[in-house]
């Protein structure tokens, strides 16, 4: 390199991989070398298993306040990632076959198979094999669980413990669903009448068996949430969490204070779903009519719906999503297209049947336009917002049945 550079009184070899090699006197390289020192290697750092790491990625997610049903849907594609790829490797050696393997594991797997009786029992690839005649995972479903894993990997890559994301664009073995189709539907007018003749709002035989008929008259959180999911077109964990003090009334209008903050200190921050979602709701006449504010002024504050317990992803909806369908199995007006969110469709619907105004709509439902023009201006008056969901009916629905409940 030397005399490239023009110096020939460089005699010496430089490179320590060469050091004491000197030329044959004919100018051949030499049959054996002697080296005279041995060069010292550069010191690679081995990376941390994916098993540390993995606990590492969760350990940083849960400090930044991440949902408990987050983190419950991370360990799930975590539980699958380990059947089928060794944790106890070097993070640095994931590579695209391991991701096919993931990819294949989840698109084969039965959906629910830590419940079914057939699966429930098993590992995940014992479980494949075990449940192939059951229905498999959706496609919702599946991205979900592969997206999780593939975060866990992006996080891995941002933090140079690998080169780059393996399998970048492996696509999931079951196809997206055509754009149109509906996650969900509202339910039909047959269908709200039967909701609301079951024992719920005619008369239950418990507190708890709430789906058996007897002569309990009970307004609690089960009474009162499809009300005001129906009219106020609220989502579940919206309504159990709310507290005495979202209640509130401005120019003599009753609203829902919607918010992710409370006044009362011994509360958990609530949860929203979006930005959007924090709105002001003026509570519905046909709420009223059946005794609403009675029944908050009655409770000693803290959560207007104790008796709604939280769920173990740290959310209200999940018992409650579980509650609800098995209701709705045994009243038969449950169908995989139809859930407690089909209300929110119901209320949707209503408002435009209403020909209320795409803007109060959205503001009503928590829903936002990404367009710069609803970025200015302030929100519509209660007073407007009270006038435009008046207007939601729903056409046969009589709850004049249900008004002279009790409640504790």
């Amino acid at each position: 390199m030397a005399k490239l550079h023009g110096d020939y009184a460089q005699t010496q070899i430089a490179d320590p991989l060469f050091e004491g090699v000197e030329p044959s006197p004919d100018g051949t390289v030499p049959a054996a070398l002697q080296v005279t020192q041995t060069v010292q290697a550069h010191s690679i750092p081995v990376a941390p298993p994916l098993r540390e790491l993995a606990k590492k990625y969760e350990e940083v997610l849960a400090t930044q306040n991440i949902k408990e049903k987050t983190l419950g849907d991370l360990r799930l594609s975590f539980d699958l990632a380990r059947a089928v790829i060794d944790f106890d490797k070097p993070s640095s050696l994931l590579d695209t076959n391991d991701m096919k393997s993931l990819r294949d594991l989840i698109g084969q797997i039965p959906a629910h198979y830590q419940k079914k009786p057939e699966t429930r029992d098993l590992d995940p690839v014992a479980a494949v094999e075990a449940g192939k005649l059951l229905p498999k995972m959706g496609y919702e479903t599946q991205k979900k669980r592969f997206d999780f894993f593939k975060r866990f990997v992006a996080w891995m890559v941002a933090e140079e413990y690998l080169p780059k994301v393996p399998g970048a664009d492996i696509k999931l073995l079951v196809k997206k669903p055509p754009k149109g189709k509906p996650k969900r539907l509202p339910y039909s007018a047959e269908q709200l009448h039967q909701i609301f003749q079951t024992p719920i709002y005619t008369g239950r035989s418990s507190i708890a068996r709430s789906g058996v008929k007897g002569d309990l008259l009970m307004k609690d959180g089960r009474y009162w949430v499809p009300v005001i999911a129906l009219f106020a077109g609220m989502r579940s964990g919206e309504i159990i969490q709310l507290l005495k003090a979202d209640v509130r009334s401005e120019e003599g209008i009753a609203y829902f204070d919607i918010s992710k903050w409370e006044d009362e200190p011994e509360e958990e921050i609530k949860n929203l779903k979006t930005g959007s979602s924090y709105r002001r709701v003026p509570i519905h006449s046909a709420i009223l009519n059946l005794g609403f504010l009675d029944y908050v002024a009655d409770r000693p504050g803290g959560r207007l719906f104790p008796d709604l317990k939280l769920g173990s992803d740290g959310t209200y909806s999940q018992p409650w999503s579980k509650f609800w369908s098995n209701y709705g199995k045994t009243w038969k007006f449950r169908t995989p297209l139809h859930v407690f969110h089909s209300f929110r469709h119901n209320f949707v619907d209503a408002l435009h049947d209403a020909n209320v105004t795409d803007a109060i709509a959205m503001q009503l439902c928590g829903h936002s336009d990404d367009a710069a023009h609803w970025g200015y201006g302030k929100d519509a008056s209660i007073a407007r917002l009270k006038e435009e969901i008046e207007k939601v009916r729903y056409t046969g629905l009589d709850l004049s049945h249900a008004t002279g409940f009790g409640w504790k």
